[in-house]
C-alpha cells in the first residue's frame, strides 16, 4: 500500500486521457503537501493505468496522461494546448 494510493485511486475513476492536477488539488486527495518524495512513487500511476506526462514545480501542477496515449503540445496565442493521439 502506497500513501499515493488516493490519488491512483482519483485517477482511475476520472479516466480521461490527460488528467492535470494541481499540487493543492493532489493535497487534497492525498492529506499531505506533496514533496520531492512524489519521485519515488510516480512509477505507481501505472497501477490505475497512467503515467505522469510532467511535473512544473513553477507552476506547481502534475499532468498524467492515460497509458496508450501519446500528448503533444502545440503552443498557441492563448497558451499551450494538448492533442490526444493514440498508439498501440
Amino acid at each position: 500500500m502506497s500513501q499515493y494510493d488516493p490519488l491512483w485511486k482519483h485517477l482511475k475513476m476520472d479516466g480521461s486521457p490527460l488528467v492535470t492536477l494541481s499540487f493543492e488539488e493532489i493535497k487534497d486527495i492525498v492529506g499531505f503537501d506533496i514533496g520531492n518524495s512524489f519521485l519515488l512513487h510516480k512509477k505507481e500511476a501505472y497501477r490505475c493505468g497512467y503515467h505522469v506526462d510532467k511535473i512544473s514545480m513553477k507552476k506547481r501542477y502534475i499532468a498524467f496522461s492515460k497509458m496508450g496515449w501519446l500528448l503533444q503540445p502545440m503552443s498557441d496565442a492563448s497558451g499551450w494546448n494538448r492533442i490526444y493521439m493514440w498508439h498501440g
